[in-house]
């Protein structure tokens, strides 16, 4: 087994060593012509340079160098040093031939990988660059550089030679080919046969091309000379003998036939480049809409009128435009923005829904009594206003109950919490005004402040927007000030022009006042704008300057790479180049003077004044010259003196001149320090901003990295929040269940309130078809309460068989079923009446109890889903509590993000014995606004606890008066109490129970209805009494009157009776006194007396009948009424 994995382990090293790659990094030959050259390899093979030759299979030498792969090896111009560099940003420096070295790492061993390295001619300086864009410049030591010591060499890194140890040779074989033996050509300017021919050719051409051509421009140059010189002697002439401009021209069609040519060599020229053309415009586009259209704001700069230390400089926002897929992102965000602000107001008022539907649901059925308590109210008042004593007693006691029953109801438990106290905890709670830190083991994420991986996004997002919205904001600032600018720049050139034409008009320069005004013009003001200033507008202009230029360099470029005769050698000043532009602004003198201004504006040995002097003898010169010109009359009359009016004249303009000159000159410098002032400030406000926007950044990647945690969370947030939902569906689900449940008992309430008293008007009917004095009337009710067994009736849609339900009365139980017949004696017509009364009162009893059944079922139906709705809230309760501590967690892991935060000295406030310590790991960074906020909040915190304390305070001042009222009211009701105990302790010698009275008083329903029937008799009774009594006093008037006049009748009568009498009588005396017979009138007296006995006891009779039945009518219930 041991020798088969030797066997396998050697053909493994026998595979990998076949199947090795070395990359060739650097190959470099040998001066001398031996055929040796320097090869650096990568791989196994990296770290050496290996001397090989292409007589030898094998190498001739190695020798270790980097531990990374060579990039760079060369040797120096003078070949006494030898530079060799790594990916790993070492750079070596050794001597030629010898063992000793420097080495450095000079570049970055990450990204810094040597791109190229060199010495320089006098090898005195080391000069490397690398790949990250560095490039450093090291002055080498004598050791290196064979140059002496010095003073100013003594802070350059010296070197310092180190030994190479011998390593183990790895060195590859390379394959044996053939090479044939042939001379190196070491010249690099040698050409090859045919080149050197094709090029002795070609500038053959070139130089009998150019020859031609100084002919041709020599001959058109002395035309040229001559023509000119004719034009200025024609010019020369009076004008009456000068010739026309046209009379010059010796062929009229010459310039008509050279544009015609002209025009078809360039519309040739045109058609031959048009493809090339559209090919160019077309990489164009595509250049534009690649680099270009992607930016919203090129960087424009923006310099002060002030050159030099005064000058400042302010550049735009480079800002690129936003992606319509980071708009639409925007969008949303927004729109989500909006949908949770509208959510949170409308969750705060929504909160509690199911606790208030329950507790409706709860108190239907006593809303539900109390309605129909309230229904039968008037009546139990309109019985109660006819009752006696005891019966409104017996009422008095049953409201008082019921008014204790309704005030315990609302007697809290001991587990009871008033909503508004509670509400007023939450508000205290959440508008404490505290600092809560996020690391606090108790701390709990605010529901609006907890964050998914939805929310974070739509936070970059904003972000993004926000600094975009910033950039631009302060980008077009900018552009309006560049438009002030402009504006400021042309007024001040129009200012300048208009100065300069005053100054030569008043011909004041040598004057300080006129050397003031050009020392103002003198000033160094940066007028002409740079391309940088106007990017965009300047990108499609190119002049002719340009063009003129970019043909120069194209040919030099051209002439270098075709003889190599380029380089540094050539120089000189470019015809037609930008810097033979004049000067903008102004024409005539004010270009000269300006001119004037900028040439002696760059002669540093000369003053201001020097300098306003000169412009001031250039600006005399040029009217001078001007007016000769212009008009010869005009220095001749200048030769004559001005007279007094021409003089005051000259003096009022020349006062005009100078005041317009000095607001000139006043307004030139208040728009130029002005402008200048606005730009620093906004050179200071972007400051500001780019370090904004520092911040910004580093906030978007604190952003991305929750983000990139809030993603580890999403699938258990995902979770828990589909839990969430569910409940919070279902809970909803209840609540409306729950409403209509309630909403449908209430109806049936309301509808067997109205069958209960379409019930009541039946038997009002029977009360008023079988009264009380009706002799049947027992027999007849008897039978109309009498429940007796019916057959449900069959629906159309019905084919079953009719099924019975038997139901028994509660007031008649057990009741034999005899069969009815009319009593003896009732008419068979009422006693139909009262069976079909029977009918209709039990058909409204049979509804009643099917909605009664309804309500039962209903009743249970909601309690059903309060017992639902109260285990949902218990696992409401419990998913919450999970997401609150899962996002205790999730908050755990974003503070161990760490975020960058840039403070000042002055803002590092905690300090440890007026020292700033070491350790930071206790501070907490905190923002001036929260802690003034916080100090605030103590003022304000002092305040609420003395109002809290008043509060309190009056609060216990009423609660001791409470306690003294309420001392005193149970002395009261004491002693009412001991009161009623000795009262009926006196009375009855026992004490009375009030609710056994109640109940042996209590009549039943029946009597109940009754009396209610009984009442509304009484009522139409006393209607129909009333009329009788009307009817009664009616014919009592008449026969009042009748009996006035019978009266009258009998009066007559009586008085003939009387006189008749009296005649009678008179002769009645006269017969007794004839005839008298004691016993007849003894016996008459007799007779009359025991008449008028029997008279008065029959009215005495008749007087305690009376009186009995008065006593009779005055007793009800027991009571007589005194």
């Amino acid at each position: 087994a041991a020798a088969e994995d030797e066997v396998r382990r050697r053909a493994e090293e026998e595979e990998a060593e076949r199947t090795a790659v070395y990359p060739v990094r650097t190959l470099a030959y040998i001066k001398g012509g031996d055929g040796s050259f320097e090869l650096t390899m990568g791989g196994k093979a990296s770290g050496k340079v290996y001397v090989c030759s292409v007589d030898s299979a094998a190498p001739l030498s190695h020798a270790p160098t980097h531990a990374a792969p060579l990039t760079v090896l060369r040797n120096s111009v003078s070949g006494k040093l030898v530079v060799s560099a790594a990916e790993d940003g070492t750079v070596r420096v050794a001597n030629a031939g010898s063992r000793g070295y420097w080495q450095g790492e000079v570049h970055d061993g990450m990204y810094g990988a040597v791109s190229g390295a060199a010495v320089s001619r006098d090898d005195r300086y080391l000069l490397s660059a690398g790949r990250d864009g560095s490039f450093f410049v090291q002055r080498l030591g004598p050791t290196l550089s064979g140059q002496p010591a010095s003073s100013s060499s003594s802070d350059s890194p010296e070197a310092e030679a180190e030994e190479a140890a011998d390593a183990p040779d790895t060195t590859p074989r390379a394959a044996l080919e053939p090479t044939p033996v042939c001379a190196d050509i070491t010249s690099p300017t040698h050409y090859s046969i045919e080149e050197a021919k094709q090029k002795t050719e070609e500038d053959n051409l070139r130089a009998a091309a150019e020859e031609k051509k100084l002919g041709v421009r020599g001959y058109l140059e002395k035309l040229r000379s001559e023509f000119v010189a004719l034009v200025a002697e024609n010019n020369a002439r009076p004008a009456a003998e000068r010739l026309p401009r046209e009379a010059f021209e010796i062929d009229p069609g010459l310039r008509v036939m050279i544009e015609s040519e002209t025009q078809s060599k360039m519309d040739r020229a045109r058609k031959e480049l048009a493809w090339e053309s559209e090919r160019i415009a077309v990489g164009l586009a595509k250049l534009q809409a690649w680099f270009l259209d992607p930016v919203e704001v090129e960087r424009v700069v923006m310099r002060s009128f002030k050159a030099g230390r005064q000058g400042v400089a302010c550049t735009t926002f480079r800002v690129a435009r936003l992606s319509e897929d980071l708009r639409g992102e925007i969008s949303k965000a927004h729109a989500a923005a909006e949908r949770e602000q509208w959510a949170l107001s409308h969750s705060k008022g929504g909160v509690g829904g199911l606790s208030r539907l329950s507790r409706r649901g709860s108190n239907g059925g006593a809303n539900g009594g109390a309605g129909a308590a309230g229904a039968q109210s008037p009546g139990a008042a309109g019985s109660a206003a006819h009752a006696n004593k005891q019966e409104l007693r017996r009422l008095q006691r049953k409201v008082r109950e019921e008014e204790w029953a309704a005030f315990n109801a609302t007697k809290p438990d001991d587990k009871y919490e008033n909503p508004d106290d509670v509400a007023a905890i939450e508000q205290a709670q959440n508008s404490m005004g505290d600092f809560k830190l996020k690391t606090d083991a108790t701390y709990v994420v605010p529901e609006e402040q907890r964050v998914n991986t939805d929310r974070k996004r739509q936070q970059m997002v904003l972000l993004e927007e926000s600094v975009h919205n910033i950039k631009m904001d302060f980008n077009e600032r900018f552009l309006a000030l560049r438009d002030v600018r402009a504006a400021v720049l042309r007024e001040v050139s129009a200012g300048a022009t208009r100065i300069a034409a005053i100054t030569d008009e008043l011909a004041d320069g040598e004057t300080p006042e006129g050397m003031e005004a050009l020392a103002v013009l003198v000033e160094p003001f940066q007028d002409t704008p740079m391309a940088d200033e106007y990017p965009t507008e300047n990108r499609g202009k190119v002049s002719d300057e340009q063009l003129a230029e970019f043909d120069a360099e194209r040919e030099a470029a051209e002439a270098e790479k075709a003889g190599g005769l380029g380089g540094f050698g050539g120089g000189g000043k470019k015809k037609g180049g930008a810097g033979d532009k004049p000067p903008e602004g102004g024409g005539g003198n004010a270009a000269a003077a300006a001119a004037a201004a900028a040439e002696a504006a760059k002669q540093p040995t000369k003053s201001a004044a020097a300098a306003a002097h000169a412009l001031a003898n250039k600006l005399q010169e040029d009217a001078v010259a001007k007016a000769a010109a212009m008009d010869p009359r005009v220095a001749a009359a200048a030769a004559h003196p001005p007279t007094r009016l021409e003089q005051s004249e000259l003096t009022a303009s020349a006062l005009r001149l100078r005041h317009e000159r000095a607001r000139l000159m006043s307004r030139r410098r208040e728009m130029v320090s002005t402008f200048d002032l606005s730009l620093r400030e906004m050179r200071r406000e972007k400051a500001t901003l780019e370090a904004n926007m520092k911040a910004a950044d580093m906030k978007r990647l604190v952003m991305y990295q929750e983000l990139v945690l809030l993603k580890q969370f999403e699938k258990r947030e995902n979770v828990l929040k589909g839990k969430l939902d569910g409940k919070m569906a279902e809970k909803a689900d209840i609540a409306v269940k729950t409403d209509e449940c309630t909403t449908r008992l209430d109806a049936k309430v309301e509808e067997v309130d109205r069958l209960t008293e379409k019930k009541r008007v039946v038997m009002r009917e029977l009360d008023a078809m079988v009264d009380d004095s009706n002799q049947f009337r027992e027999p007849l009710l008897k039978i109309f309460l009498k429940k007796i067994k019916r057959l449900k009736k069959k629906a159309e849609d019905d084919l079953d068989e009719d099924e019975e339900d038997e139901d028994e009365d509660e007031d008649f139980e057990d009741e034999e079923e005899d069969e009815e017949v009319c009593p003896a004696g009732c008419d068979q017509a009422m006693y139909d009446k009262v069976l079909a009364l029977r009918e209709k009162r039990l058909d409204q009893e049979d509804v009643i109890g099917e909605f009664q059944k309804l309500i039962d079922a209903f009743k249970k139906e909601r309690d059903a889903l309060g017992k639902k709705g109260k285990t949902t809230e218990t696992s409401l309760k419990a998913i919450n509590s999970e997401i609150q501590e899962f996002q205790k967690e999730k908050q755990h892991g974003l503070n161990q993000i760490d975020v960058t935060v840039s403070l000042r000295m002055h803002q590092m406030e905690y300090l440890y014995e007026q020292k700033l310590p070491v350790d930071l790991a206790e501070g907490l960074v905190f923002s001036r606004q929260a802690l003034a906020r916080l100090h605030e909040r103590i003022d304000e915190l002092v305040g609420e606890k003395a109002a809290l304390r008043v509060q309190q305070r009056d609060l216990r001042r009423e609660h001791v008066q409470l306690q003294r009222t309420r001392k005193e009211r149970q002395g009261k009701i004491s002693e009412l109490e001991t009161r009623a105990v000795e009262v009926q302790m006196l009375k009855f010698g026992q004490l009375i129970d009030l609710e056994a009275l109640d109940r042996a008083g209590t009549v039943s329903k029946g009597a109940e209805e009754l009396r209610e029937s009984i009442k509304l008799q009484e009522t139409q009774f006393a209607a129909e009494i009333k009329q009788w009594n009307a009817k009664v006093a009616g014919g009592q008037a008449e026969l009042i009157r009748l009996t006035a006049e019978n009266t009258a009748c009998l009066n007559a009568v009586a008085d003939l009776t009387k006189t008749q009498r009296d005649l009678e009588a008179q002769l009645t005396s006269t017969q007794a006194q004839l005839f008298v017979d004691p016993g007849a009138a003894r016996r008459k007296e007799v007779a009359e007396r025991d008449h008028l006995v029997q008279l008065v006891n029959a009215q005495a009779r008749e007087i305690d009948t009376l009186k009995g039945e008065i006593n009779v009518l005055s007793r009800k219930g027991g009571q007589v009424f005194s």
